[in-house]
C-alpha cells in the first residue's frame, strides 16, 4: 500500500504516497509559438479577460486571458499536454498497482481485467501577464461538470526577479504547492512535509490533481512572469465499478 523499504533488521517500513506531480519540457519552437500568442493577446482589446474565474491577485498592467483552445499557435502545444495527461493517467494506475492499491474489478486476484478506458479532454486554458508585487494565493481548480481532472501550467518569460531571495528565505515569485497541514515541525510528528516549491523555469511544465492546492508568490523588480495554465476534464468509462479497498490489503488483514 505504500513505497516499502527494508532495513538490516529485516524490518518493512512503508512509505504512503498522496499524489502525482508530472513535469515535462518542450521545444524552443514551442515557446516562440506561445510567446506570439500571448503577446498578440496582451495587445489585442478585444481579448476576452478571465480573471473574475480565477484567484490571481493583480493590478494594471497584469492580465488574465482566455486562450482560444483552437489558435493554430496553440495547436502544437494542446498536443503535446494532452499526450502528457494520458501519460500522467497511466503511470498513476500503473504507480497504483505496484504499491498494491488497485484498481482492480477482482477480489481474488487483484488484478483488473480488461481495458480501464479514459477520455481527456481540454476544458479551459487562460493567459497569466504578473509584473512585480501581483501574487495567487492559495487556491485549487475546479472543473464545471466534471469530478476527476487535471491541471497545469508551463513558464514562458521569467524575470530575473523570480529567483532572488525574500526575507522568508524563499525564492521570490516561486509557486507552492500544499497537500496537507504544515506543523510547527514535522519530524517531530514523523510526517513528510506537504510542501512543495517549483522555481519556473521558461519551457518547463507540470501536471497535477485539480484538487492539490498551489499558490503563486509575488517577486520584485521589473519585467513581466508569463505563464499559461490549463485544465484537463477526464472522463472515465469501464472501471467506474472498481472493488475497494483492492486484494493487497484484504491479504493484509488476514495473514
Amino acid at each position: 500500500m505504500g513505497v516499502i523499504t527494508v532495513d538490516k533488521d529485516n524490518l518493512l517500513h512503508t512509505s504512503i504516497p498522496n499524489h502525482q506531480v508530472t513535469e515535462g519540457r518542450v521545444s524552443e519552437d514551442i515557446v516562440k509559438d506561445l510567446l506570439k500568442m500571448c503577446d498578440n493577446m496582451y495587445e489585442d482589446p478585444n481579448s476576452e479577460p478571465w480573471d473574475a474565474n480565477l484567484a490571481g491577485v493583480m493590478r494594471p498592467p497584469a492580465k488574465q486571458l482566455l486562450i482560444d483552445i483552437e489558435n493554430p499557435l496553440f495547436n502544437n502545444f494542446k498536443g503535446i499536454i494532452l499526450n502528457a495527461a494520458g501519460n500522467y493517467i497511466d503511470n498513476y494506475l500503473r504507480t497504483l498497482q505496484e504499491i498494491g492499491q488497485g484498481p482492480t474489478n477482482d477480489s481474488q486476484t487483484g488484478e483488473y481485467e480488461g481495458d480501464l478506458n479514459y477520455k481527456i479532454s481540454l476544458t479551459t486554458s487562460w493567459t497569466v501577464h504578473q509584473y512585480k508585487n501581483d501574487y495567487n494565493p492559495i487556491h485549487n481548480h475546479t472543473i464545471p461538470g466534471w469530478e476527476s481532472g487535471i491541471s497545469g501550467f508551463i513558464h514562458l518569460r521569467v524575470p530575473a526577479g523570480c529567483y532572488e531571495i525574500s526575507n522568508s528565505d524563499a525564492p521570490d515569485g516561486l509557486t507552492m504547492f500544499n497537500w496537507g497541514v504544515n506543523p510547527k515541525n514535522f519530524v517531530n510528528e514523523f510526517k513528510f512535509s506537504p510542501l512543495g516549491s517549483i522555481i519556473p523555469e521558461v519551457g518547463v511544465f507540470y501536471m497535477f490533481p485539480m484538487w492539490l492546492n498551489h499558490q503563486v508568490y509575488p517577486f520584485k523588480g521589473p519585467g513581466q512572469r508569463l505563464s499559461i495554465s490549463w485544465n484537463l476534464g477526464v472522463e472515465w468509462g469501464d472501471g467506474i465499478d472498481l472493488i475497494y479497498p483492492p486484494a493487497m490489503f484484504k491479504r493484509l488483514q488476514v495473514e
